[in-house]
């Protein structure tokens, strides 16, 4: 495998290092390694099969150009590969853009790389995901995943420090398509020891992966959730991460995260410690830390059934003074639930659960050395300990035919 040692003169703008990243990607895949320097980027790196791209930690840092937000002259519609703008100046083949409107979101917003500019006419490397009319203020802008990946397989990002700019983005990046570090239809990807700050969206984002491994790297300070697995990921481990100061969830599953680990993590000062939702099921939340969020603990969002939360298992975690809302929330028809050894501490009831729930187990729960305050229907709780495998360590290949 090939590995390659840049100079700091070598990445003195993105599409240099991506240069690189393209030659290794032609020979088979192989290491990119970044000089300590602080090097601003104009557009996305993308990864490709078979790359890796390290750096110095601390001293190696990528920060966000400011994003410029670009109109559409008018109506473009779904599928086109080009769009009419009001003017292009400051648009490059290459550069990563984010296309969007007041009325699209989720999936059907594009980031897409250029790949020719003329007459104020941009060319992109994919179809647009929505029509764009005029009437909604379409636009193209130039805010990006700073590494980011789409069907690629076994990649990795380590000792890396990126810089968002908050306040240099007008927009924040939409969560389906974009975060500071993005992965689309991708699996074995791995990220060790790297640093997000400041991102004007999430500070992780993964969408239809498998095998992903999320190790001793912090998500802080970013306008939307800390951490994002999403969209039918499967075979997910988190440890040792931290996500604080976010201004959304300091973690938030999203529709079908199943099989998750999340292990030795600490969630403080985000809007909510963490949110399960539509069938986010087997995943095992154990020796975390979430406090001081502003609007509660754990929560589940109240899908109905077939798509509520259940065989989750919480265990041996600091869930303490999040806000006024129950420190743990579960909400909706959820079942066969198991929160166990934790230590619960805050105003108001520290544990709810919903009438509608079933099958919830709690047991050895402390509140300063006291039982947890329980709101709960006695027909929601039992006293055996439901019986299922979950966590990544559980996956097996059924759990993941839905992928790739």
């Amino acid at each position: 495998m090939s590995e390659l040692f840049l100079t700091a003169e070598e990445c003195k703008n993105a599409s240099s290092i991506q240069q690189h990243i393209d030659l290794l990607a032609k020979s088979g895949g192989g290491v990119l390694n970044l000089p300590a320097g602080n090097f601003t980027l104009d557009r996305g790196l993308r990864l490709y099969d078979v790359i890796t791209i390290n750096g110095k930690g601390k001293n190696t840092i990528l920060r966000k150009a400011p994003g410029k937000v670009y109109p559409l002259a008018g109506y473009h519609n779904y599928g086109m590969r080009d769009l009419p703008l009001v003017s292009t100046d400051g648009l490059e083949t290459g550069m990563t853009v984010w296309i969007t409107d007041d009325r699209t979101g989720g999936f059907h917003e594009t980031i897409a790389t250029i790949t020719w500019v003329k007459d104020r006419w941009v060319g992109i490397d994919q179809g647009i995901r929505n029509d764009l009319t005029a009437n909604a203020s379409p636009r193209v802008i130039t805010q990006y995943p700073l590494i980011w990946a789409d069907s690629a397989k076994n990649i990795k990002i380590s000792n890396l420090t990126i810089e968002g700019n908050k306040t240099g983005d007008p927009y924040e990046l939409g969560s389906c398509r974009g975060g500071a570090i993005y992965f689309i239809n991708s699996a074995n990807a791995e990220v060790n020891h790297v640093k997000v700050n400041d991102f004007a969206g999430e500070g992780i984002s993964f969408q239809m992966c498998q095998s992903v491994r999320i190790l001793n790297s912090s998500f802080t300070g970013n306008r939307g959730n800390g951490l994002h697995p999403g969209a039918g990921s499967t075979d997910v481990l988190f440890d040792n991460c931290v996500a604080d100061n976010n201004e959304r969830y300091g973690f938030f599953f999203c529709v079908r995260a199943n099989h998750i680990t999340v292990r030795n993590s600490k969630f403080r000062g985000n809007q909510m410690g963490m949110s399960l939702g539509a069938r986010d099921c087997y995943n095992l939340i154990e020796d975390c830390i979430i406090e001081n969020n502003r609007d509660g603990g754990i929560g589940t969002r109240p899908d109905p059934i077939p798509i509520e939360v259940h065989s989750c298992i919480i265990r041996r975690c600091i869930i303490a003074n999040n806000g006024n809302s129950p420190q743990i929330d579960l909400q909706g028809p959820i079942h066969d639930i198991s929160i166990e050894d934790c230590e619960i501490t805050g105003t108001g009831a520290e544990i709810h659960v919903d009438i509608e729930a079933n099958n919830i187990y709690l047991n050895n729960n402390t509140h300063n050395g006291h039982s947890p305050k329980i709101i709960a229907e006695m027909q929601s709780l039992v006293s055996d300990k439901p019986l299922f495998s979950c966590g990544c360590e559980s996956t097996i290949a059924d759990d993941l035919r839905h992928l790739l």
